[in-house]
C-alpha cells in the first residue's frame, strides 16, 4: 500500500505515514520560508536600529543565545525553534552592516523583491523532495548545481551593476542552500530529530551570510566609493576604461 494513501479510514495513521515519508521536506520548506521573510524584516529593522558595525555585534550576541538554546534543545524541542529564529534575526543584523556601510537601498520592498528568486527556488526544490523522496540524492546534486549556477550569475551581475538587489539575492540563496542540505539529510530519515537538524541548519546559514557580508564589506572598502558597483572600480564597471578612479578608502 502506498504510504500516503489511506484505505482503512484511519486518518491519524495516514497523516503519520505521510509526515514520515513526504512531510519532512515540506516542514523544512515552512521553516525556510519563515527564515527568508524573517531575514528580510530583520535586515530592514537592523539597518534602522544599528550603525555600520553595531549590527554585527548584535548578531554575535544573538548567535550566542542561539547556541545556548541548541545545547538545551534536548530538554525541550521548542528551544531548537527559538535558536533557529535567533539565528534568523542575527543574519539580518549582520547583513545590516553591509547595507549601512555601502549605502545600498535596504527598503523593505527592495529586500522582499530580491527574495523572490531564492523563495521560488526553495519551493520548487523542497516540493520535489516531498514528491520523490526515494531519489533525494540525485535531486540534491541537481538542485545544488542549479543553486551554484544562480550564485555565480548573481555574483557576476553584482560586480558589474552594484549591490541592489544582487546582495540580498546572494544572502537569501545561501540561506536556501543550507536548508537544502537539511532537507536532503532529513528526507526519509525517520530516526533523526527534525527540529534539531533545522536548528543546525540555522547556524550554517548564519555563518554563510556572515562570511558573505564580511567579504562584501572588505571588497567595498578596498574598492572605494563607486556609483557603479561595489567590488570593482568605476572604469571597469561603467565601461569607461580611461575613466578617472576615485581614491580608495583604507
Amino acid at each position: 500500500m502506498p504510504p500516503i494513501l489511506c484505505y482503512n479510514g484511519d486518518e491519524v495513521i495516514c497523516m503519520i505515514l505521510f509526515f514520515k515519508t513526504r512531510g519532512r521536506p515540506l516542514a523544512v520548506l515552512v521553516y525556510t520560508l519563515l527564515a527568508l521573510f524573517g531575514f528580510a524584516f530583520s535586515t530592514w529593522g537592523a539597518c534602522r536600529l544599528f550603525g555600520e558595525w553595531q549590527g554585527a555585534i548584535g548578531g554575535g550576541v544573538l548567535l550566542l543565545g542561539a547556541f545556548v538554546c541548541h545545547l538545551l534543545g534536548s530538554r525541550s524541542s521548542a528551544l531548537y525553534v527559538i535558536g533557529f529564529f535567533l539565528n534568523t534575526v542575527a543574519m539580518g543584523c549582520f547583513a545590516s552592516a553591509y547595507y549601512n556601510i555601502s549605502g545600498v537601498d535596504a527598503s523593505l520592498g527592495a529586500l522582499l523583491t530580491a527574495m523572490l528568486i531564492p523563495t521560488c527556488f526553495a519551493v520548487v526544490a523542497f516540493v520535489m523532495f516531498a514528491v520523490f523522496p526515494r531519489v533525494k540524492i540525485p535531486l540534491f546534486f541537481v538542485f545544488a548545481l542549479i543553486a551554484l549556477g544562480i550564485l555565480v550569475a548573481n555574483v557576476v551581475l553584482w560586480v558589474q551593476r552594484g549591490g541592489a538587489p544582487y546582495a540580498f539575492v546572494l544572502f537569501s540563496l545561501l540561506v536556501v542552500c543550507f536548508q537544502l542540505t537539511v532537507c536532503a539529510v532529513t528526507t526519509g530519515a525517520h530516526e533523526r530529530e527534525l527540529l534539531r537538524d533545522i536548528s543546525f541548519g540555522g547556524f550554517g546559514m548564519l555563518t554563510a551570510v556572515a562570511v558573505a557580508v564580511l567579504v562584501a564589506v572588505a571588497c567595498l572598502l578596498d574598492g572605494g566609493d563607486c556609483d557603479c558597483g561595489d567590488c570593482c572600480d568605476c572604469g571597469d564597471c561603467c565601461g569607461t576604461g580611461n575613466g578617472s578612479k576615485k581614491k580608495k578608502r583604507g
